[in-house]
C-alpha cells in the first residue's frame, strides 16, 4: 500500500514538474524586445537642468551608478499642482513595464548631457523636441519587476515663479 502512494505522489510531482516547465516556456515566449524612435528633447532652461545633473553626480554619483544595464531617467509630472523632475536610474529590461504604468506621458526622449544619454519621459509637456531621432534599443524586456526592485530617486520641485529645481528628497522610485 505504502508503494503505491509513493508511486502516485512520484507521478503527480512529474506531471505538476512538466506542467511548470511548458509555463516557463510560454514567458519566455512572450518576452519581447523594445525598440523606441526617441527624439532628441530640449528644456527652456537648460543650465538649470546642467547644474542638477552636476549636483546630482557630484553628490550621489549618478552617473558612475550605471551597471550595464542601466539608464539614467528623468521623469517630469505633475503631483498635487505641483510640477516634479524625478532622476532616477533604471534597468533597461524593465522600461517596458515602467511605460505601461506611465500611461499620461507626453513627450519621450532623451538629453545628451556631458557625454551620456538621459531619457526623459514628461507628463506635462516642458520638453521640446528637436528634429534629431535615434532608434533605440532598450534589449528584451521582463514582464514583471523582482520582488526586490526599487531604483533610487532624486526629487527636484519646479519652483513656478523662479522656474528653478530645488532638491526635495532622495528616496525609492
Amino acid at each position: 500500500m505504502n508503494f503505491k502512494i509513493i508511486i502516485i505522489c512520484f507521478l503527480a510531482c512529474m506531471v505538476a514538474s512538466c506542467l511548470s516547465n511548458g509555463d516557463s516556456n510560454k514567458a519566455t515566449e512572450k518576452k519581447l524586445e523594445l525598440k523606441l524612435d526617441l527624439p532628441e528633447l530640449s528644456y527652456g532652461d537648460s543650465l538649470a537642468l546642467n547644474q542638477v545633473l552636476s549636483e546630482l553626480d557630484k553628490n550621489y554619483n549618478f552617473r558612475n551608478l550605471l551597471n550595464k544595464s542601466g539608464i539614467n531617467i528623468l521623469y517630469v509630472r505633475n503631483l498635487h499642482d505641483s510640477v516634479f523632475f524625478d532622476f532616477s536610474i533604471f534597468y533597461k529590461e524593465y522600461l517596458g513595464i515602467f511605460l505601461e504604468e506611465t500611461t499620461k506621458i507626453k513627450k519621450k526622449g532623451f538629453i545628451r548631457n556631458k557625454g551620456y544619454l538621459l531619457f526623459v519621459f514628461d507628463e506635462i509637456g516642458l520638453f521640446d523636441e528637436k528634429k534629431i531621432k535615434e532608434t533605440v534599443d532598450f534589449g528584451i524586456q521582463e514582464s514583471e519587476y523582482p520582488i526586490l526592485y526599487e531604483p533610487l530617486l532624486y526629487r527636484y520641485y519646479l519652483e513656478k515663479k523662479e522656474g528653478r529645481l530645488k532638491f526635495v528628497e532622495e528616496s525609492w522610485f
